[in-house]
């Protein structure tokens, strides 16, 4: 997946409906699937709220949004259909298996962010503490969960897709590979 020296559009990663229900898998499933190295584990996506960053297709425009200046108020409406808690250092966390992990279609012509590779693959794990001062150097894109309506009741929201953006302050020069921190 490369870019022509222009900065590229979001990349929405899209889910392969084959696996689990509808595509989406448990936190079970993802373990055993990776566990196993069985087809379609080196896809799973898990949806996280880390970056504190929302893609918000609930409100119909899907700009980009702070979590924390949407999250009060759909959690005080009863809107949320995943449950979430607030970390102590003021992150947001999903939990339970509710729409919150699927497998990636691997189709480069339906699904191309699916063929981002991690620039920093091979060379150390998420869980080095390098991972993180690295990362922007190395990575292109970043990760920005997508808050939509819920299919079961529109009113209500859920965040289960993961959208690759351009990381702010890149330098889109030449043509390069599109990478992104998937933190393995």
């Amino acid at each position: 997946l490369f870019s022509e020296g222009a900065k590229p559009p979001p990349l929405e990663y899209k889910r392969d409906t084959a696996y689990g229900q509808d595509g989406f898998i448990t936190e079970t499933q993802s373990e055993e699937m990776w566990g196993s190295k069985s087809p379609g584990a080196e896809y799973i996506m898990e949806v996280s709220l880390d970056e504190g960053w929302i893609r918000d297709e609930f409100c119909g425009d899907g700009r980009l949004r702070r979590l924390d200046e949407v999250l009060p108020q759909w959690m005080s409406e009863g809107r949320c259909t995943q449950e979430l808690v607030q970390r102590k250092d003021g992150t947001w966390e999903l939990r339970g298996d509710h729409r919150t992990a699927y497998v990636g279609l691997n189709d480069p012509d339906r699904n191309p962010a699916a063929m981002a590779n991690d620039a920093l693959f091979g060379q150390m794990c998420g869980n080095d503490e390098r991972y993180a001062e690295l990362d922007p150097r190395c990575n292109s894109l970043v990760m920005v969960p997508c808050a939509r309506a819920s299919p079961e009741d529109a009113t209500k929201v859920e965040f289960s897709a993961i959208f690759f953006y351009p990381r702010r302050g890149w330098r889109w020069q030449g043509r390069q590979e599109l990478t992104v921190g998937y933190w393995w």
